[in-house]
């Protein structure tokens, strides 16, 4: 079953009705027909504007009059829901406006536990930065760790699914730097898939805020290490040489390394499989991935790495690895017929290659 299947069907919408029931007076049946008449042509996003278009019709038309209702709703029923979306949508939509925007920001901060307001509060950054920016500032040092979750989340520069935001991305740091020592994993994820976020704009800028922390010594050290492995993860990815050397990875590890295919020629549909021999020739750390270079139509060049293994390696000991790679045509990625080339890296750097056909 999909998600939006799960979470937005005729039972949930129900659940939902019924619950507003207790605090507004609705016809419930009448609520549940116009809410889901239009659920089966939407997706997921498409349901929660739909739930909430529903309920703009059915709420008074004074804002913060709906704003108590909701309240009521939220602190009685205890749990988090999907459809409960539709409330911080509804917030994003009528509630980004001067007159409210005061009372709508209070609101995001005390509804995220029931679901996270991270989309929301994307509007009210846009439309009121500076409001804003000190409200989540507040949150970040607030003892509800979904707020402080909702701080970080909210201003991730790159948030999945979520609007832009045109705030310059270096004024989160001051939030950040209240969260990175957080006790809950749910925050420091949040803080650590911020940084990932930046890296892609400015990598030198988060390896300097990561060695900063590192030197406060306000984490304790396991958590700090999944805070930054997990924060330099794209630039590991994409082989970024002052990434792997602040994680102590030789920019030139002394190895042998071969790259052998069972095969030169492969049919779409078929694995591409290989196997790699490294031999090192001192004790060291490597990080081990492979790349396939997939020629575009347009005679242009997609690149796909794929992680393989971080792991510590011993003088003539070699090691062996062996994978497999199906050659499918997806949504991202169309094959075509003609010279490919798979490559080894090994601490970023490119050790090995080998070409092969696709018929």
């Amino acid at each position: 079953m999909t998600l939006k299947d799960q979470f937005f069907n005729e039972d949930t919408t129900l659940d939902f009705a019924n619950l507003l029931a207790k605090f507004h007076d609705i016809n419930i049946n009448t609520f549940v027909k116009d809410a889901i008449k239009l659920y089966p042509t939407l997706e997921l996003k498409g349901r929660i504007s739909q739930l909430r278009k529903t309920l703009k019709e059915y709420m008074p038309s004074d804002y913060t009059e709906s704003m108590a209702i909701f309240t009521k709703m939220l602190v009685h029923t205890q749990q988090s829901h999907f459809t409960y979306a539709a409330i911080m949508e509804y917030i994003e939509y009528y509630g980004c406006d001067e007159k409210y925007v005061a009372l709508s920001l209070e609101k995001l901060g005390e509804f995220t536990q029931y679901f996270t307001a991270e989309f929301a509060i994307r509007s009210f950054i846009n439309h009121f930065e500076a409001l804003s920016l000190e409200t989540i500032y507040n949150w970040s040092l607030d003892s509800d760790f979904h707020k402080r979750r909702l701080a970080s989340e909210g201003t991730r520069p790159r948030l999945p699914w979520a609007m832009n935001i045109t705030m310059e991305y270096k004024k989160s740091l001051r939030v950040l730097n209240n969260l990175y020592y957080d006790t809950e994993r749910y925050v420091t994820r949040s803080v650590a898939n911020h940084l990932n976020d930046i890296s892609k704009i400015d990598p030198n800028y988060v390896i300097e805020i990561l060695k900063s922390w590192k030197k406060q010594g306000k984490q304790n050290k396991d958590e700090m290490n999944y805070i930054i492995n997990h924060s330099l993860r794209s630039l590991i990815k994409n082989g970024n040489q002052d990434a792997l050397t602040f994680l102590g990875f030789n920019e030139n590890p002394k190895v042998e390394v071969e790259l052998r295919l069972s095969k030169p020629e492969y049919s779409i549909g078929e694995y591409l499989e290989f196997h790699i021999d490294i031999l090192p020739l001192e004790n060291t750390n490597l990080v081990i991935d492979y790349s396939i270079h997939y020629p575009t139509k347009a005679g242009n060049i997609s690149k796909k790495v794929y992680k393989i293994k971080t792991s510590e390696v011993f003088k003539n000991k070699p090691i062996s690895i062996k994978r497999k790679n199906k050659l499918e045509i997806r949504t991202t990625r169309k094959l075509v017929s003609g010279k490919h080339q798979v490559f080894v890296h090994i601490n970023g750097k490119i050790l090995a290659s080998k070409y092969f056909n696709i018929i």
